[in-house]
């Protein structure tokens, strides 16, 4: 299972269901932060850790789910293309995550997922 991906996990934030998953080496990925529809961006970056805590950080997978025009500033909307940058990257590092944990996350699990790195 080193390459399932289960997507919107950030929608149900139940530790116990992420860990289960997680301790089955299927990949955690979140894709709203920015978005407060279901949980604040606080309550992501607590089970992004607990992840982390638990051992799961090459398993993380976090993206933005740009899919709707009410989500992209051209349009009058929000979050944007650059929220993960700007904002949700310096807040997981305000939050106990270091600089490797973020190369980990955004570039080498991604690869990983894919099958890039073998």
């Amino acid at each position: 299972m080193n390459h399932i991906c289960v997507g919107h996990l950030d929608r149900n934030l139940d530790e116990e269901y992420l860990l289960s998953l997680a301790q089955r080496g299927i990949f955690i990925q979140f894709d709203g932060p920015g978005k407060v529809k279901y949980y604040p961006d606080s309550m992501r970056v607590a089970m992004l850790k607990s992840l982390k805590d638990h051992g799961y950080i090459k398993q993380i997978l976090i993206s933005g789910d740009m899919g709707r025009a009410s989500y992209l500033k051209g349009y009058g909307g929000g979050p944007g293309f650059e929220f993960i940058k700007t904002k949700f990257i310096p807040r997981l590092l305000r939050n106990g995550f270091t600089e490797e944990d973020i190369h980990q996350i955004f570039v080498v699990n991604p690869k990983e997922w894919l099958g890039q790195e073998r």
